[in-house]
């Protein structure tokens, strides 16, 4: 396992480039999204509300989000053309300050903020909700992750599916690793060690790779094949908090492992993800850490740059552009900042 130094390029020659930076009151945004089918577009979830912004920072649309909003999703091609929040309703236990979740919530709002349908789901059953949008079976999915459940749904909200599989919050991707080379799911089962593979009707595979307690686990297919990553904490590694980078293959083989700084905090919804960084629909992975390092690997797991933007991060994405590469956007403690990266500097060796 190779151990990381963080140790910040100049900003003169460094891999990105600040495109601009936005001011938001409050700066509370820990969520972002693509607009459906808007290249370029993307929402923020801040707070109690919805906010949209194209590429250049401009807010062009705001909302009031459900309540207790706390994650939201979005399909970027428009096949599903809803924004997709989870949502809660609490109560007051008569304790000091003291709440319990009574109801989740998995809404569909049009992109004005309209619901389009909403789905209940009890807190004994499910915990942890996160969704995504995904290509099963040739169509296009909402999948819900659940701690002790993944289910599936269409566009309309018709449940497809529901598979009673305890996995790690933040481990459920897809990826191109069936044997046919159409998308499977991925999941970290708990208490195993395992990464299994689920097909398009939820049914569970066997064995795809070997994952020991992932906090994410994220796939991408980049020049045909698929690729994917998982974050760990590791233990027994001398003094501080530690976290490690797993880089897998299709086959679910290991091929590097990174750790991190010790005591370096990863942020909480988007640590890591695809980013194209020189506009040829290649892609690598980045990372964000929340004192505001950005890393680049390869798809193997090579460390291909590395940046220091100056700026507490508490997310990041990637938003696609019409032309060149992706325009890293990170939501930070002042409101949201974008950096574009620099081809020429992204994979050379210091």
């Amino acid at each position: 396992m190779c151990v990381l130094a963080v140790v910040a390029p100049a900003d003169a020659d460094g891999p990105f480039v600040r495109a601009w930076s936005l001011g938001v009151s409050p700066a509370l945004i820990h969520e972002l999204a693509d607009a459906p089918g808007r290249t370029a577009e993307f929402f923020a979830l801040n707070r109690g509300k919805i906010q949209r912004f194209n590429a250049a920072g401009a807010r062009l649309d705001e909302f009031a989000a459900p309540s207790k909003s706390s994650r939201i999703a979005t399909d970027p091609t428009g096949a599903v053309p809803h924004l997709l929040v989870v949502s809660s309703a609490t109560k007051w236990t008569g304790a000091i300050d003291h709440t319990v979740t009574t109801d989740y919530f998995l809404q569909a709002l049009d992109t004005s903020g309209t619901e389009v349908w909403r789905k209940r789901f009890d807190p004994k059953e499910v915990a942890s909700l996160e969704p995504s949008v995904v290509v099963l079976n040739s169509r296009p999915a909402i999948i819900l992750s659940a701690s002790r459940r993944i289910l599936a749904f269409d566009a309309r909200g018709s449940q497809l599916w529901s598979a009673s599989i305890w996995h790690h919050p933040g481990s459920v991707t897809a990826a191109a690793v069936s044997p046919d080379g159409s998308n499977s799911l991925l999941a970290a089962v708990a208490p195993r060690q395992e990464i299994v593979r689920i097909d398009g009707d939820g049914e569970v595979r066997g064995p795809w790779g070997s994952g020991d307690g992932p906090s994410r686990v994220r796939a991408m297919t980049t020049d045909g094949r698929p690729y994917a990553v998982s974050l760990r904490q590791v233990f027994g590694r001398g003094q501080g908090v530690r976290h490690a980078l797993a880089f897998f293959d299709g086959s679910g083989t290991v091929r590097r492992e990174v750790e991190l700084p010790p005591d370096s905090h990863h942020l909480s919804y988007m640590p890591i993800g695809p980013l194209d960084t020189d506009g040829s629909g290649r892609r690598n992975w980045v990372l964000g850490l929340g004192d505001g390092t950005i890393l680049v690997f390869s798809p193997q797991g090579e460390e291909l740059a590395r940046y220091a933007t100056g700026e507490r991060l508490r997310t990041i994405h990637a938003l696609r552009q019409q032309n060149g590469p992706d325009l890293l956007v990170g939501a930070t403690h002042r409101g949201l900042t974008a950096w574009r990266p620099v081809p020429g500097r992204i994979g050379r060796r210091r």
